[in-house]
């Protein structure tokens, strides 16, 4: 059963779908990857930058538009760009179920993908365990289930 978030929109209601996450064995969500919208064989776009706190960290998109755009965004908020958008062969993700919003983000490496893991179940983000997959490396030959 999908389960729906419904608000008033100026004054009709509107009601949205919400991804709810496969549960794994062991009671946390398994990576599926719904909302990243690589096409196989073809390869992902990312780049690094500095966060708010200082530390290193990257993004990777679908494709280069994205990465771009993301780019000019992360630079226009006064963050240190610190590589243009690559072409990899893989990228490491995870997914974060909110409940009202599914957000899948896709990082360089393993180890970047574990400093989001750790960013988002810090106690002043407030996610719970149940609501992260693991990190999943995924390379070119991936795409989202239909």
């Amino acid at each position: 059963m999908n389960r729906f978030v419904c608000f008033a929109l100026l004054v009709l209601p509107a009601c949205f779908p919400v991804d709810k996450p496969t549960m794994g064995p062991n009671g946390v969500p398994t990576f599926i990857g719904h909302d990243f919208r690589h096409a196989a064989n073809t390869p992902f776009f990312c780049f690094d930058h500095t966060a708010p706190t200082g530390v290193k960290v990257s993004s990777c998109h679908e494709i280069q538009e994205w990465c771009a755009s993301e780019m000019n965004q992360v630079k226009n908020e006064g963050l240190v760009i610190l590589s243009g958008c690559e072409a990899h062969k893989e990228t490491t993700c995870l997914t974060f179920y909110r409940g009202d919003a599914t957000k899948t983000q896709c990082l360089s490496t393993p180890d970047d993908c574990n400093i989001a893991y750790n960013m988002f179940i810090d106690p002043s983000y407030g996610a719970r365990r149940d609501q992260l997959t693991a990190c999943t490396t995924i390379d070119q030959s991936w795409q989202p289930p239909a």
